[in-house]
């Protein structure tokens, strides 16, 4: 298929879309096929006016047909492309505080205004886009468009590349100070896992934080690379390759693709059931397991995830990203190759998936990779131009639509690039970089702190440990992050620091190694725990029906140990042995005295917490080893306290009310109750 077909195929869609507008003065707007709801609606679609937003508004159909002018020189198409964003624009003042996102928000209205501001010579535009981004400058408003979404679709990780476009573009250093704050409070929503960095995207529906470009840890991995070429700051690389070592721990090699994680059945309960189907079908036992599968997708998958590879590549010129990207593209041509499948859409089609090749033919220099887009182009001109058909939409019922992201705008940008290669992508912020900024030519930037970092996130896990270790005249190897940082990081800096300690208590003799190995005990339980983390919806599934503790029936329940517990006693206080009696950091030179110490570890969505118990707790849950009703773990209890028998109903009472404060916190659970859900 040649340019000058796929510019038809883009005309004729923007022709189309043209007619359709809906006009009210010099604005307009369009109908589009927004998601339903509803309980009884089945997760079909309902007609209704378009909103502002880049994802499936005015402002991302405006943005396609601007930029189709500016290759066509098509007047009608100028004029809707003006009128669209023009609604937009004035639609932004109603948008709730805080729905500032690229691709639904106002930063993505603000992207457009300023990009079509330049192609239709409308200044006054451009000037429009920067007093909405100033907008952000409000840190009430930065607070809540944070709590209103994170990722590349919905939040930050998405703003950041933008607002460092937009700072070349619109020539404001303030969109840099802002793009900044944004990237500091990514860093402190980081969920720090063992193995890497993540972010909650989606709540209870997923079984780990997502993988993923439109919501997952690419997305914010390739946001917070852009920012620490912009700045140069250490704590932005270090964070960006922490993320990517998230992502990559979940590559399925055999498929060259990542999951999605998202818990499907969940998310359809909760997105369309009703408002207590998903605490009923719990109770029930009905909700199935998660089952593991792939989406092929720029929002999730190998397509967005290479695009975040092949961009990484460019800014640092590490291989392994080149590698990983390559690796994204096996998967993704293959999906390209896939004749049945008929959705063409950007966010989850053909248009989208396209992108990784087409754009890694520039990156990689391989023109091969340009052809198998043409060919996917060519499939969808016979079958739905010549036809002709309507062309499948990535809405829910695959109906007609002329949004950007989920239809025909975004259909007409892929034919549209296809023909003019210097139409930017909707997909893909690729900020200039200033002088000197490239990872690849100055690999000394974000370097100078990066050891800071790492070791301050061994320390999240190993503190106490290395501390003691160090105390006790055997330090551990103090790793080079600096030099580590010129390449991406292949283990992260919590495994490294857990494999030295263990080196270092394997290659250690007794009596030493006794100590060492105490001292170890807690936090190794805590990593250990932290690692074996695999389906967070069993957790929130297993919160979600627990009954108040008042509704426990204590005196004939069956009770135990939650799954995710693990009880740990040291036999010396090394807490108060590393504290001196004035609080100051100089260590006693004597050992510790014996003095156990129990602590209760509990994993919380791949996090360890933990809660050192007092003597009765401990015992307590020491007892319940193998489930009993209250009256024998009172009896177990018992016969571990000297004259307790002489005071049988007192010793039940304390028994009972520790094990509510036990159940309160999760860490005992009603067994028989548990087992009897698991049966239904």
């Amino acid at each position: 298929m040649n340019k000058n077909r796929c510019l038809e195929v883009a005309a004729s869609l923007g022709d189309r879309i043209t007619r359709q507008a809906l006009w009210d003065g010099a604005h307009c707007t369009w109908q589009v096929r927004a998601l339903d709801t509803g309980a009884d609606s089945g997760g079909g679609t309902r007609l209704e006016a378009a909103g502002p937003s880049l994802y499936q508004g005015s402002a991302g159909i405006a943005w396609f047909l601007g930029e189709l002018h500016h290759v066509t020189e098509d007047g009608s198409s100028a004029r809707a492309a003006e009128g669209g964003i023009r609604q937009a624009i004035a639609a932004a003042a109603d948008l709730p505080v805080g729905q500032d996102a690229f691709y639904s928000g106002r930063v993505g209205i603000a992207y457009v205004a300023a990009r079509l501001g330049r192609l239709l010579y409308r200044p006054d535009l451009r000037e429009q886009a920067l007093e909405l981004l100033l907008t952000l400058e409000d840190p009430q408003q930065l607070k809540a468009g944070l709590d209103g979404g994170l990722d590349v679709i919905a939040g930050a990780a998405g703003i950041i590349p933008a607002l460092l476009e937009l700072r070349h573009d619109l020539g404001d250093e303030r969109l840099l100070t802002i793009a900044c704050e944004l990237g500091d409070r990514l860093l402190i929503r980081a969920h720090r896992e063992p193995a890497g960095w993540s972010w909650d995207t989606v709540g209870p529906v997923a079984v780990r934080h997502l993988t993923g470009l439109g919501h997952g840890a690419a997305g914010f991995a390739l946001a917070l690379l852009e920012l620490a070429c912009a700045t140069g700051r250490d704590e932005y690389r270090f964070a960006a390759e922490m993320a990517f070592l998230y992502e990559r721990q979940h590559f399925q090699k055999q498929i060259s693709n990542w999951p999605d994680l998202r818990h499907k059945d969940l998310s359809d309960l909760i997105f369309f059931g009703a408002p207590n189907a998903v605490r009923e079908a719990n109770e029930a036992g009905t909700i199935p397991p998660y089952q593991t599968l792939c989406m092929t997708a720029w929002c999730h998958g190998s397509p967005g995830i290479g695009l975040s590879r092949l961009r990484a590549y460019e800014l640092t010129g590490h291989d392994l990203y080149r590698r990983e990207a390559e690796d994204a593209l096996v998967s993704t041509l293959r999906s390209l190759n896939h004749r049945d499948d008929d959705n063409y859409s950007l966010c989850h089609g053909h248009a989208g998936n396209a992108e990784l090749p087409l754009h890694a033919a520039e990156v990689l220099a391989n023109r091969s990779l340009r052809e198998a887009c043409l060919a996917r182009a060519e499939i969808g001109w016979q079958r739905h131009q010549q036809a002709p058909v309507p062309w499948p939409c990535g809405t829910a019922d695959r109906g007609p639509d002329p949004s950007l992201m989920l239809g025909e705008a975004g259909i007409g940008f892929f034919y549209l690039r296809l023909s003019s290669p210097q139409t930017p992508s909707p997909l893909l912020r690729r900020p200039p970089l200033m002088e000197n900024a490239c990872l690849a030519e100055n690999p000394a930037v974000g370097n100078d702190g990066f050891g800071d970092m790492a070791r301050e996130a061994a320390r999240e896990y190993f503190g106490q440990t290395l501390d003691l270790f160090a105390v006790l005249g055997h330090p551990v190897e103090s790793f080079d992050w600096c030099a580590n940082s010129e390449s991406p990081l292949r283990r992260s800096p919590a495994e490294m620091t857990y494999r030295e300690l263990r080196r270092v208590v394997e290659s250690t003799w007794s009596p030493r190694r006794e100590l060492l190995v105490d001292a170890f005990r807690r936090e190794r339980t805590g990593y250990e725990l932290a690692c074996e983390a695999s389906d967070f919806s069993v957790e929130y599934l297993s919160r979600l029906r627990r009954p108040a503790v008042d509704d426990v029936p204590w005196s004939q329940a069956l009770l135990g140990r939650c799954d995710n517990d693990n009880v740990v006693t040291q036999q010396w206080d090394w807490q108060s042995w590393l504290a001196t009696s004035d609080g100051q950091s100089s260590r006693p030179s004597d050992l510790p005295e014996a003095a156990e110490v129990t602590t209760v570890i509990q994993r919380h969505r791949g996090r360890p917490v933990m809660r050192e118990l007092s003597p009765f707790a401990a015992l307590l849950l020491s007892a319940l080893d193998d489930p009993c009703t209250l009256a024998q773990l009172a009896q177990r209890v018992g016969q571990q306290i000297d004259g307790a028998d002489q005071h049988p109903a007192r010793l039940v009472a304390m028994v009972e009310q520790q094990a509510r404060e036990l159940y309160r916190g999760g860490f005992i659970d009603w067994v028989d109750s548990r087992e009897k859900r698991a049966v239904g």
